[in-house]
């Protein structure tokens, strides 16, 4: 992992600007036109395609938003998203983009005087589509991932040493012959594991599929005791954590071997017994619906037949939106282990993640010297922790950031002192 500096790395921040987090502005654009917020609370997760957002205004001074932003056949946009967007900044300062997706839905409550977005991340379809497609042999990883970006409209950004690998390869483990009801973020996740990278979708809406060698990461210094860090808590779990799921696949050729044994009567009294044994090997033409069945019999004699399938089991649902903030789950890829081999390596991964776990949550004012670093990306190294194992580098797994007009502007951090499950940042 490489690092890039930081502005001071080595001290912790000046404590004097936090009052810069009561005094701060905010804009909400829906359909690209401006609207003040009474607050708003976005909620940041490792790999981005599930950020969330909802933002209050008041139902007096704007528009009647059932008429606004009205989606339907009679007006030939019913597929057109209602895009949301979000800057804030402080006074003096030029507005940052905080968050960009779409509108989910709206909720008034007219005795408040208050109307309540929902939003998501541009990225939310990549979750709830699935996908059934055979691949070309020659398929990179990198190619499917530009063929889904265009698809939905999101940027991508392809950032690794080596040659991407083929999507032959990452679903060989499978034994398919395509892609069949996969949901097209699993499938991602299923290709970054394969090519040891990291995925994750930015704030701006780019898919981002990098090398953790070659991302810079910068860190940012922060200090308890001061008033960096307003609320602390950590944990650490001395040999269990329930929050970790390790998951080692692995993959052999299926292969059958067949024995028989005749006995017959000699001419000559007795008896006569032979033996033989045959061994049927089957593995899947990738790219179609054909099975290659080999047959090696005793004699040395070999035979090829070639199966075709059609048809079978079909299925639609929306799936589940949820947080990626819960448990943590690691997938392992490796070659040619049984399933006993299989548990080993899960237990031994398992038990030395969650005995090396800290996890740390906290709240940060917003400053304009901290706004432009802070994101998910990054790493937070605190200092002075009132228990020493605690201090180091750590990995934000969630940031929620919270505006109200009234009370202030603070991120509350969720981080973990060790590298995130492949596929996150």
């Amino acid at each position: 992992m490489s690092v890039a500096p930081f502005p001071v790395v080595d001290a912790p921040f000046n404590s004097t600007l936090r009052s810069e987090s009561t005094s701060p502005r905010a804009m909400i654009y829906i359909d690209n036109k401006p609207y003040t917020p009474i607050s708003y609370n976005l909620e940041f997760n490792g790999h981005g395609a599930t950020d969330t957002g909802t933002a209050i205004l008041p139902i007096h001074g704007n528009p009647d938003w059932s008429l606004q932003i009205a989606r339907n056949d009679e007006l030939k946009n019913a597929n057109q998203p209602v895009y949301f967007e979000v800057r804030a900044g402080f006074d003096g300062q030029p507005l940052q983009r905080r968050f960009y997706g779409v509108v989910d839905s709206w909720e008034a409550h007219f005795e408040e005087d208050l109307v309540t977005f929902t939003c998501r991340s541009l990225a939310a379809p990549l979750i709830d589509t699935k996908i059934t497609t055979p691949f070309a042999t020659a398929t990179t990883t990198a190619q499917f991932l530009e063929s889904q970006a265009t698809r939905f409209g999101l940027g991508l950004v392809v950032n690794i040493a080596g040659s991407p690998g083929q999507m032959k390869d990452v679903l060989a483990s499978e034994f398919i012959a395509g892609a069949r009801n996969w949901i097209v973020w699993d499938l991602m996740l299923q290709c970054a594991q394969f090519d040891d990278v990291d995925l994750w979708v930015d704030k701006n809406g780019v898919i981002h599929y990098e090398d953790p060698s070659l991302i810079m990461r910068k860190t940012i210094p922060l200090a308890y005791g001061t008033d960096e860090i307003v609320r602390l808590s950590g944990s650490h779990a001395a040999q269990f954590s329930r929050n970790i799921e390790v998951n080692v696949r692995s993959y052999t050729k299926k292969t059958r071997l067949s024995h028989s044994t005749r006995v017959s009567t000699a001419p000559g009294g007795g008896i006569i017994q032979q033996s033989s044994s045959r061994t049927v090997g089957s593995s899947p033409v990738f790219g179609t619906n054909e099975t290659l069945t080999t047959t090696t019999s005793p004699n040395g004699t070999v035979t090829t037949t070639i199966s075709t399938t059609t048809g079978g089991p079909a299925s639609s649902g929306v799936t589940r939106f949820a947080s990626e903030s819960g448990k943590q789950v690691y997938t392992i890829p490796v070659s040619g282990k049984t399933p006993q081999q299989c548990d080993v390596m899960a237990q031994q991964a398992w038990r030395q993640i969650s005995m090396h776990e800290n996890a740390v949550e906290f709240d940060v004012p917003v400053t304009s010297r901290l706004l432009p670093y802070v994101d998910i990306t990054n790493l937070i190294r605190l200092n002075s922790m009132p228990y020493s194992s605690l201090n180091g580098d750590y990995w934000p797994r969630k940031i929620t950031e919270t505006f109200d007009s009234t009370r202030g502007w603070i991120w509350n951090f969720t981080a973990l002192n060790h590298t995130l499950s492949k596929g996150a940042v």
